[in-house]
This record gives structure tokens, C-alpha cells and sequence, in this order.
């Protein structure tokens, strides 16, 4: 008679980082043959930058070399000087191009980038049931396949905008809203809002919610004919219809969002 084995709450464990590590070893050598057969599938050193991420540990590492990444090796990345009205004065390079702030501040200049992104390891969440642990970048300057442009290189209209500039310590200039993303939940909404935009004006719903405004009735939503360009309605925004009651809690809204023609129902 057969007997069924069970391990010890320690044993699994151990078997479940045995698993992970063979699993990684298998997907770190997918990746090394990818980059073998770049050739025959037109990817190049030079128009694809790997990047691996892992998520739990916060750290960037370049495929190619182990060696950390950051913004400054991101394609045809370059430092540059601005003026007060953040317009390129020149480049790294070109005459008149001086870092010691007599000609304008120097910042990256960033030109937008396509990417891919291949997961490699999943980690259980008791919440969600499983996210990413683990995964691959792959940056390229050109479109190519599957690959998608990164949202930062949207304005609020999903129109493709050609680059952004980043001040020397990584912070990203807001030309819309003219400033400085001083902290991470700044960027994250600069990106959400982007993506949003895009999935509104193809027609689907947002991806995330970002409340720009809660109005009493629908008539009261911003008005895309308001002589005023900042009070028209935005892609992307959420916009709340809904009366609070006399303790000031919001109770039955309805969330519309901006296509690009009508508030549509979300």
C-alpha cells in the first residue's frame, strides 16, 4: 500500500526556495540566450537596453554587465542646460554648453523610449493572490513590436510629447503644471494620469482613479467650451456627481470620466 509523504513546515520551505532558485537560474539563462540570438530577432547593444528589477529588494541592475541602472543610461540620455522657462539652451557638447550655472541649469534631458516588460519571478500576496517579484525591462530609442511607449511621454491629452527633462537628482519637471515632482506619490500620478488619458481617448476606462472634482449635478461638470483652458475637463480625471448630506459625507456618487467628446459613465 502506497503511503502519502509529507514534509515538515521547514523541508518546504526549503523546497520552495529550491524551486525559486531553479526557476530563476532558468529564466536568467532564457535571457542570456535572448541576447544571443539578438541578430536574428533585429535586437542590438545598441537600440535595446536590458534592465532586470527586483521589486522585493529595490534594485535596477543592467542586463548586460550586472552594473546598477539609473536614468542617465536610458537611450540617447544627455545633460543639458535650461532657462528660467525650462527651454534647452544647449547641449552637452555644443558650444556654450557650460555646467557652473552661468549659462542656465543643468538637467537630463530624457527622449522618449519604448519598453517590454517580462516577468520573471511571482511572489504569493495574501490580498491579490500573487504579484511580481522579479522581471526584465527591455529598453528601446525606436517602436518596435510589442514594445509600448513609456507613459511619461504623454501630455494630459494623450499627445506624444518627443522627451522630458529630469533635474540632476532624478526629479521629473512637470511642463503642464510647471514644477518640480518633489516625492514618489507626485511621479506616480504624473504616470497614472498619462496612462489614464491614453485608455480614455481609445475608449476604455481608466486604469486608476485620480478624483480631480466632485460636483452637486452633472450640469455643474467642467464645460470643455469654458473660456478658461485649466477649468476644461481632462482626460483621464475622474469627476464625482453627488450631493453630501448635512454631515458632509458623500453618499451614492457616480463617477464619470472625459473621452476626449463626452463624459462617459464609469
Amino acid at each position: 500500500m502506497n503511503e502519502k509523504a509529507y514534509l515538515s513546515p521547514e523541508n518546504a520551505q526549503q523546497a520552495i526556495r529550491e524551486v525559486y532558485a531553479d526557476q530563476k537560474q532558468a529564466n536568467q539563462t532564457i535571457t542570456s540566450e535572448l541576447f544571443d540570438i539578438r541578430s536574428y530577432i533585429g535586437y542590438s547593444e545598441d537600440d535595446v537596453l536590458g534592465v532586470n528589477v527586483d521589486f522585493d529588494d529595490g534594485l535596477y541592475k543592467r542586463l548586460k554587465d550586472g552594473a546598477s541602472f539609473d536614468f542617465t543610461i536610458l537611450p540617447n540620455a544627455k545633460r543639458c542646460t535650461v532657462d528660467e522657462n525650462m527651454s534647452i539652451i544647449a547641449y552637452e557638447g555644443d558650444l556654450g554648453f557650460v555646467d557652473d550655472g552661468s549659462n542656465g541649469t543643468v538637467v537630463w534631458y530624457i527622449p522618449k523610449f519604448y519598453s517590454k516588460f517580462v516577468p520573471l519571478l511571482y511572489r504569493s500576496d495574501r490580498d491579490n493572490g500573487y504579484d511580481i517579484k522579479e522581471g526584465n525591462f527591455f529598453i528601446s530609442s525606436v517602436r518596435k513590436g510589442d514594445f509600448t511607449m513609456h507613459n511619461a511621454f504623454y501630455d494630459l491629452d494623450a499627445n506624444e510629447i518627443d522627451y522630458i527633462l529630469m533635474s540632476v537628482d532624478g526629479k521629473i519637471y512637470d511642463f503642464e503644471f510647471k514644477t518640480w515632482l518633489n516625492d514618489n506619490a507626485a511621479v506616480a500620478e504624473y504616470y497614472i494620469l498619462r496612462g489614464n488619458a491614453v485608455l480614455a481617448k481609445k475608449g476604455f476606462k481608466p486604469f486608476e482613479e485620480i478624483i480631480q472634482r466632485r460636483v452637486d449635478t452633472f450640469a455643474d461638470l467642467p464645460s470643455p467650451a469654458d473660456a478658461n483652458i485649466a477649468n476644461r475637463p481632462r482626460l483621464g480625471y475622474i469627476y464625482y456627481v453627488g450631493k453630501a448630506d448635512e454631515e458632509g459625507v458623500y453618499t451614492d456618487l457616480t463617477r464619470y470620466f472625459w473621452n476626449g467628446k463626452e463624459y462617459k459613465y464609469y
